[in-house]
């Protein structure tokens, strides 16, 4: 199951907004004291319309689909 963790908005070069989010892998963790927990996993960048964002530092951003770099705003 993921959970979305944070939204921020980012710009590119051009002056174009991108909302985006990252959400994070919840892998069950059950045992008898608690039985619903879970631990954190991996996460993820995707932009509000679900394209795929790569980290490069951070303030930087690279959306796969398209190679725009971003940055937060």
């Amino acid at each position: 199951m993921e959970k979305k963790i944070a939204e921020f908005s980012c710009t590119d070069g051009s002056g174009r907004s991108y909302m985006i989010e990252e959400w994070q892998e919840q892998i069950p963790a059950g045992h008898l004291g608690n039985p619903s927990a879970t631990i954190a996993g991996l996460s993820r960048l995707i932009t509000s319309d679900g394209m795929s964002v790569n980290y490069v530092d951070e303030q930087t951003f690279e959306i796969v689909q398209t190679g725009v770099i971003i940055s937060r705003a």
